[in-house]
């Protein structure tokens, strides 16, 4: 799975926020300076995303699907927060997280590809 880095306040507030899609095989990580319960939401965001929260050792904390609330206003858009504290989160197509067999307590490896800013993702077991 290749990841773009959302490691910026600009950067995570932007997220996936208008793009009509995404290739399967992509998605976002974003990367907190520390650990806490980082709530999620699907503003302006076209695609149903999976995310998965990971704690500051790799490790899903907690797998949730979003689904996208077109035309709802800001205040009233469903916050999604893990079931525990995180550093990081990854987004990506909804089922995908399913699909690569990615489960609670699972550990995932990070690795930069050719291009330092994509690292490639996948679970460890």
């Amino acid at each position: 799975m290749t990841l773009e880095i959302a490691d910026t306040p600009p950067k995570r507030m932007r997220g996936l926020m208008d793009r009509p899609s995404l290739p399967r095989d992509h998605g976002m990580i974003f990367v907190y300076d520390e650990v806490r319960a980082w709530p999620f939401w699907m503003l302006n965001t076209l695609i149903p995303l999976d995310i998965a929260w990971l704690d500051k050792s790799g490790r899903v904390v907690d797998i949730q699907t979003m689904a996208p609330q077109p035309g709802v206003s800001q205040d009233k858009l469903t916050l999604y927060y893990p079931k525990g504290e995180a550093q990081s989160a990854i987004e990506m197509n909804a089922g995908l997280a399913g699909g690569l067999g990615l489960a609670k307590g699972d550990a995932v490896e990070l690795r930069l590809g050719p291009q330092t800013s994509l690292p490639a993702a996948s679970p460890c077991r």
